[in-house]
């Protein structure tokens, strides 16, 4: 049974999704109704503004007014929870065309962009390295605050008035012990080691000798060496850690 009071509701949510195509509810004036519709859009607005800055710098004000107003008048969001809109608007842009002839690359930047966003508000925490640990003794994994992407386009470089060719680029987003989220550009190989840790933890003499039997490598001092410097690096930043 549908109340009254949820009738007006609904004409009210549809007045501010649809605003040329609905009528005002009754018993509300048109210039209190624009001070609703400007409230609701300034407030997506900011909010989508703040999870997808790079987005909102590259594009023009009527571009994004348009997409801003496009997403909330057709786009069913499944989550009531104001901090999950930003994901919500991941999912509309990848189910829209809109704007990918222009900015061919604006799904994976988004996609960048909100993965800072998730790792920033994650549950967890990451436990300052220890400079002691023995890094032949000890399995190691990799941190859940931290994930491995391949991108068609190098979204950490784009900026306003810069249109990136498109290239495969490696790249783990990550947060900190310090709770910073940052990320590291990888080659195809270091992306390949962090993948090996991704929820096994192993020893690192194992993951050497995989790599060599996998991209038929000669075994070396060098390679070795040059390997286990990035894996000392990823170690540092709480990128991999010591398994328990």
């Amino acid at each position: 049974m549908v109340h009254e009071f949820q009738k007006i509701q609904q004409h009210f949510a549809d007045r501010i999704r649809h605003k040329d195509n609905v009528s005002c509810p009754i018993g509300i004036d048109n210039a209190r109704m624009q001070v609703y519709e400007e409230c609701f859009f300034n407030g997506i607005s900011e909010l989508l503004s703040n999870a997808f800055p790079v987005i909102n710098e590259i594009l023009t004000g009527s571009e994004w007014e348009s997409l801003i107003k496009n997403f909330y008048a057709f786009h069913h969001c499944k989550s009531p929870l104001f901090y999950e809109v930003p994901q919500e608007f991941l999912e509309y842009l990848i189910n829209t065309n809109s704007l990918i002839e222009k900015y061919p690359f604006i799904i994976e930047l988004a996609h960048y962009e909100w993965m800072e966003l998730a790792l920033d508000l994650a549950v967890g925490e990451v436990s300052k390295p220890n400079e002691e640990i023995n890094l032949y003794k000890n399995k190691f994994i990799l941190s859940p605050l931290a994930e491995v992407v391949a991108y068609n386009y190098p979204v950490h470089k784009i900026k306003k008035g810069n249109n990136p060719k498109k290239e495969i680029v490696f790249i783990c987003i990550y947060r900190n012990y310090e709770y910073k989220v940052k990320f590291i550009e990888l080659n195809q190989l270091s992306a390949r080691i962090l993948l090996m840790f991704k929820g096994k933890a192993l020893y690192i003499n194992n993951v050497m000798q995989e790599l060599i039997n996998d991209f038929k490598i000669i075994k070396s001092e060098k390679f070795l060496r040059t390997n286990i410097d990035v894996i000392k690096k990823l170690i540092a930043c709480g990128v991999i850690y010591p398994s328990t």
